[in-house]
């Protein structure tokens, strides 16, 4: 009979804060807490970090709950999506700006060279299509035109 060989799983950052006390026993030997000595019968990964996160008062702050730091990361990642998307708004109306006045054609970021600059300048920036600059500049354009029929009117 051929015997497969088992792949070690990877094991949790978790372990590298506790000591394994019995390496005999295989799934979950008993541990200590390396920074309150607290000992376990079973090295469970969830509880070890539990532990860490609300019971251990001496383990440092970048050791807690890698869980915590996910959900943050998700409201700061939904946070700069939004801002993103307000950047990538200004940007484009300041690029359509620059063009407009510089008097150099919107065909210019349809080079692919431009285009190739860009992404390396600013990786989350998307760069607008010719079309959508002369759409940017028509809104910009009719927004100054009611400017100046509100100033008129009063």
């Amino acid at each position: 009979m051929i015997r497969k060989e088992r792949k070690e799983r990877k094991k949790k950052l978790v372990w590298e804060h506790f000591t394994i006390e019995d390496k005999s026993v295989d799934k979950h030997p008993p541990v200590k807490c390396s920074y309150c000595l607290k000992e376990f019968k079973r090295g469970v990964p969830e509880r070890m970090q539990a532990h860490l996160d609300y019971k251990c008062s001496n383990a440092p702050c970048n050791v807690k709950s890698q869980s915590e730091q996910q959900n943050t990361t998700l409201i700061i990642g939904n946070f700069n999506d939004h801002t993103r998307e307000k950047e990538q708004q200004s940007l484009e109306i300041l690029l359509t700006e620059a063009l407009s006045l510089a008097g150099i054609s919107f065909s210019f970021v349809d080079n692919p060279l431009i285009i190739r600059f860009f992404k390396r300048l600013q990786t989350s920036f998307k760069l607008p299509n010719r079309e959508k600059m002369e759409e940017i500049k028509m809104q910009m354009n009719n927004n100054t035109q009611s400017k100046r029929l509100r100033k008129m009117m009063l």
